[in-house]
């Protein structure tokens, strides 16, 4: 076997170079297959003297399946201790900042060996103020500029000779967080990315709650990140002032809403009114909340009027029940006048042609004891018509008593005489008929 493969390797020597590397390459390959082709030993008859003995193999390297990550994007923690975050997927790029172990970050895709990540509170980058005269940021108001450029660029230190990592356009609005000299330190843009090494960011478990602890750390670290500033710190404060004067106004709208439900009559409106001023008179012009207290506004003014239309309703309405009252008084007053009158009428109509039955008619009832300067407590009953007394009456017959207020005819009697200087004429009742 050896001395076939020594003739096989003696190469011929008209072979060229590149003809003989791969000589040599089948050479050695041909040697692993003899070397791992299994030897069965045979006897002096050409026979087995046993079993095959099976060739095990040099065990190689188990391959470790690693956990499957969420899909893009996920929320993971870092999982070393100050772990660069870089401009760009690589160690040659700028560091932006050093996050600590155990700091929540959202995960937004992967390059390598790199992952493009969102830190808690943002990342803190420099753009020119100015060169040579000419402004590349105006500042509107304490805490926030405006991009006067095209083509200003982001970089990682204030310094022309740092690396740029992005660039910003005419018009651009940016949180300024501090000057230094001619840069001025800003919020970084949505599109400047962070990139931190794979291998030092771990997939939380449960994304629900990453979330929610992410989203809690960045508020957190933005705020602290903006109070550090010389700057954004009047930022802050404009932020808090707003947030203050914005939840005044809903206190104003939930006044308003609870004002509504209750009767017209009973609204509170003073009071709603002034919530709404003054939600009106501080919110930031063009703030939605602004334009709903002007038009609420407008609500209440109507609430007053409909009050107004209500009380004077209800005083017409009283009014009016005052005169249905006295109306009915008169009305029951004339009718019974009517009535009376039409009882005395019928009475004389009765009566009426020479042969009257009666010698006068009229409403029995009690006479008035004076009379002029005569006192007549004889004669305790008179026969009246409307309100004039016809006849004084007395009888020895009837008990005038019992027809008290009765409308009689008086069919027969002695007198009537006018003795004892009585202005009204005096009669006995011999003979009465009641007509009604």
């Amino acid at each position: 076997m050896v001395r076939t493969l020594a003739g096989v390797l003696r190469v011929p020597a008209c072979f060229g170079e590149t003809t003989m590397k791969k000589f040599l390459l089948l050479s050695l390959l041909c040697m692993q297959a003899v070397a791992q082709t299994p030897v069965t030993p045979v006897n002096s008859t050409g026979a087995p003297t046993s079993a095959p003995v099976p060739v095990v193999l040099p065990p190689q390297d188990t391959v470790v399946a690693k956990p499957a990550q969420p899909a893009m994007p996920w929320f993971g923690v870092v999982s070393a201790d100050k772990v660069r975050v870089r401009s760009g997927p690589g160690d040659v790029h700028a560091i932006l900042r050093e996050l600590p172990k155990q700091s929540p970050v959202r995960v937004l895709a992967r390059e390598g060996d790199w992952v493009s990540v969102e830190v808690p509170g943002g990342l803190a980058v420099y753009v020119a103020i100015s060169n040579a005269g000419k402004t590349y940021l105006n500042e509107a108001q304490i805490g926030e500029g405006v991009v006067m450029v095209d083509d200003l660029m982001i970089r990682a230190e204030p310094s022309t000779t740092s690396p740029f990592l992005g660039k910003l356009n005419t018009a651009d609005r940016v949180v300024i967080i501090e000057r230094k000299g001619e840069f001025a330190r800003v919020l970084a843009p949505a599109g400047i990315k962070a990139w931190i090494y794979a291998a030092y960011v771990s997939a939380s478990a449960d994304q629900v709650v990453a979330e929610t602890d992410f989203v809690a750390a960045h508020r957190k670290a933005e705020e602290a990140l903006l109070k550090s500033g010389e700057e954004s710190r009047a930022l802050v404060a404009r932020e808090a002032e707003r947030r203050r004067l914005a939840a005044d106004a809903e206190k104003a709208f939930t006044a308003f809403e609870g004002e509504a439900r209750k009767p017209v009559e009973q609204r509170d409106s003073a009071a709603v009114r002034k919530a709404l001023e003054g939600a009106r008179d501080l919110v930031p012009a063009g703030s939605p909340q602004r334009d709903k207290a002007v038009q609420l506004l407008g609500t209440v003014d109507s609430w007053d009027r409909m009050r107004g239309e209500i009380a004077a309703a209800k005083l017409r309405v009283e009014e009016a029940k005052k005169i249905k009252s006295a109306s009915e008084a008169k009305y029951a007053r004339d009718l019974a006048a009517l009535r009376k009158a039409r009882e005395e009428e019928e009475a004389r109509n009765r009566l009426g042609g020479a042969g009257k039955p009666y010698v006068e008619t009229g409403h029995l009832r009690a006479n008035i004891p004076v009379i002029g300067a005569v006192v007549d407590s004889e004669t305790p009953w008179a026969l009246w018509q409307a309100n004039l007394r016809k006849l004084l009456l007395f009888s020895t017959r009837y008990d005038l008593n019992e027809y008290n207020g009765r409308l009689v005819g008086i069919v027969a009697g002695e007198g009537p005489t006018g003795e004892g200087g009585r202005a009204v004429r005096r009669m006995e009742v011999l003979k009465l008929e009641i007509l009604n």
